[in-house]
């Protein structure tokens, strides 16, 4: 019992820890996008994840790991990744997203809903590609194959 509870006091500020790294990384990552655009427009691919899902871990690992792939992102788009379930406002185009809680622990940021919804509904993982003016040039809810997407990519490189 001593054990399990000592492995739990040792895990529970990692677990923290990891959280907050994520949630710092996801408003970081959007606004560092919204700058380099400001210096050289190219589409913005934006990837909504969220911690509990699989496939977007795996998507992340086998997909956007594939060294073709990142070379077809760095070459012609800008990328940030978006978290459901960050908790912290985000300004995007001049008004601030909120999380928006859903029940007890659970909830959807406001910001990976209104670019990533379908009919009012956000799944997991799901890929947005904006133009400079942030306008949705495609959206996919859903697990894209390393060859799905390259070929996808090919459609908006100019």
């Amino acid at each position: 019992m001593k054990l399990a509870a000592a492995f739990i006091l040792f895990l529970l500020p990692t677990m923290m820890f990891s959280q907050s790294n994520n949630e710092s990384t996801d408003k970081h990552a959007l606004e560092e996008a919204q700058i380099r655009r400001s210096e050289a427009a190219r589409p913005l691919i934006i990837f909504i994840t969220a911690n509990w899902c699989s496939y977007c871990r795996l998507m992340k690992k086998k997909v956007f790991g594939n060294a073709n792939v990142a070379t077809k992102i760095e070459s012609g788009f800008y990328f940030a990744e978006l978290n459901g379930g960050y908790t912290k406002p985000i300004k995007w185009e001049g008004k601030t997203y909120w999380f928006a809680p859903t029940g007890a622990g659970t909830g959807t940021h406001e910001l990976a809903f209104h670019l990533g919804a379908v009919n009012g509904k956000l799944s997991y993982p799901t890929m947005v590609i904006l133009d400079e003016n942030n306008q949705v040039l495609y959206r996919y809810s859903g697990y894209l194959k390393s060859h799905e997407l390259l070929e996808l990519l090919g459609h908006f490189k100019k």
